[in-house]
């Protein structure tokens, strides 16, 4: 390539103070630094365009290596799935199986017996039979004044007939009406033992009313 035309393209490319100082030099000497720096341009894009393909080589080597290792885990993914499938229903099987056998039926009933137990040793069971009972005597009570007020109690001549009527038995009476008696405030046990003593003695008392 002709000096000239060399320095011609370095004063293109070169800035004005760098062509200020290749113009004390000679043209020969200018063609060889234009020379090196092309050697030195051909030399970095040679090294530019290697370590490109290096990477791009290395990029497609990882995408592969990351889409073998993706296939893999979802073709393991469907297997498991298969295979949790195929566990449920089996397990469901095995449940209806069970649930339909004669061991669950008896282990079933066993256990409401066994609850029904531990129910009745409990102290909500004993508080429950408390309010039960009281409530039965309350109602037991009032049966008995209905029926004394019905029959006319309290009138000449009812003792002897009140004594014949199999209305209550005398010692059930007795004691749920002692029950009674000492459930309320100053009140004792009965001084009779027949279930017209003891009605008789409930109205001297005003359980009755007016």
């Amino acid at each position: 390539m002709p000096a000239k035309i060399l320095e011609k393209c370095l004063k293109a490319i070169l800035c004005n103070c760098d062509q200020a100082l290749l113009g004390r030099h000679l043209h020969t000497k200018i063609e060889k630094y234009f020379a090196h720096c092309m050697i030195q341009a051909c030399a970095f894009g040679h090294n530019l365009c290697s370590a490109f393909r290096k990477d791009k080589k290395a990029l497609v080597s990882i995408n592969a290596t990351l889409k073998s290792e993706v296939e893999a885990l979802e073709f393991q993914l469907s297997e498991m799935k298969a295979s949790n499938d195929e566990k449920v229903v089996n397990l469901e099987a095995q449940l209806q199986r069970y649930l339909a056998s004669n061991e669950h039926t008896t282990l079933l009933a066993a256990t409401r017996i066994e609850a029904a137990h531990d129910f009745l040793k409990s102290a909500a069971f004993g508080i429950s039979l408390e309010i039960n009972t009281a409530r039965s005597t309350i109602d037991a009570f009032k049966l008995c004044r209905s029926q004394i007020k019905t029959l006319g109690g309290f009138v000449e001549c009812f003792a002897k007939i009140g004594s014949t009527l199999p209305w209550m038995p005398s010692y059930k009476f007795l004691m749920w009406a002692n029950l009674l008696l000492l459930s309320l405030p100053q009140s004792g046990r009965l001084n009779c033992s027949s279930d017209f003593g003891i009605m008789q003695e409930f109205n001297i008392r005003g359980f009755f009313g007016p």
